[in-house]
């Protein structure tokens, strides 16, 4: 049996960032409202630190928070999965290091920037009769394009080994990737294959928008980095993906737009 699943990837902008009037404190309450509303089955969430972590539990109960920070100590941001109990059950979970050692908490790359880089991988699966889907959410390299591709050849080569240890289940891989869709880093994706990807947010102009800054539009920062790719035959059955472009008063919900689509699953 399918069920209609609503599905969101949220750069949340982290709570310790001095944004001015798009302070966290200032975004919180809107961006609770905004769940509330449009109540996401699923949530895939990057930059989300624990106090604020903590505030959204709180302030939505009938969410499960999942997935660790990216330190050695499992501190610090976490690319977290936030499903609403109600609708779907965990049947299985994973927090791997983008590195030689994905198992070593806190471990990069050569090269890799500061951040320690994390991929959150779950199985899912509806209440009410579902099968079960992947789920993997990530927040990629920001300093350089050679490390994104070795971070992305690695959530790929774990998306296939997936596959073909436990056969073919619809596959979502969602974050912000911090590349636009005509980098190297994007070949990648329209060349794998294990199973082909397709992005449902590819007809969005921009995801990133830095809160409009003067300086931004002029330097070109309001990009398309943020990605909902779903397996072909999942796409099949799925609309496009929508910015959630809710604003109050100057606030926004992020620097980044959250990107939301429905899925047959």
């Amino acid at each position: 049996m399918q069920h209609r699943v609503s599905c969101m990837t949220f750069n949340i902008r982290r709570d310790l960032a001095e944004d001015g009037t798009n302070h966290f404190r200032f975004r919180f309450p809107l961006i609770c409202r905004t769940l509330r509303e449009a109540r996401p089955a699923l949530v895939c969430f990057q930059e989300l630190m624990p106090t604020a972590r903590r505030q959204m539990e709180e302030a939505l109960p009938d969410y499960t928070f999942v997935g660790c920070g990216r330190w050695e100590d499992y501190g610090d941001e976490a690319c977290a999965i936030a499903f609403l109990r109600a609708e779907l059950e965990l049947l299985s979970l994973e927090v791997f290091w983008l590195s030689q050692e994905p198992d070593k908490p806190g471990s990069r790359y050569p090269g890799q920037g500061y951040f320690p880089r994390v991929c959150t991988a779950a199985v899912l699966r509806h209440r009410v009769g579902g099968a079960p889907f992947c789920v993997y959410n990530t927040h990629l390299d920001h300093e350089r394009a050679d490390v994104r591709l070795r971070e992305l050849r690695q959530i790929l080569a774990r998306i296939e080994a997936d596959r073909a240890r436990f056969g073919a289940r619809p596959v979502v891989l969602c974050g912000d990737f911090n590349f636009p869709p005509d980098a190297p880093e994007a070949d990648v994706l329209k060349a794998f294959a294990a199973p082909p990807l397709v992005d449902l947010a590819a007809g969005l102009p921009f995801t990133f928008h830095d809160y409009f800054k003067p300086d931004s539009r002029d330097g070109g920062y309001m990009k398309k980095i943020d990605y909902f790719l779903v397996d072909a035959d999942t796409a099949r059955m799925a609309g496009p993906a929508r910015a959630v472009d809710v604003c109050e008063g100057g606030v926004y919900l992020s620097d980044h737009y959250p990107v939301c689509a429905e899925l047959l699953l």
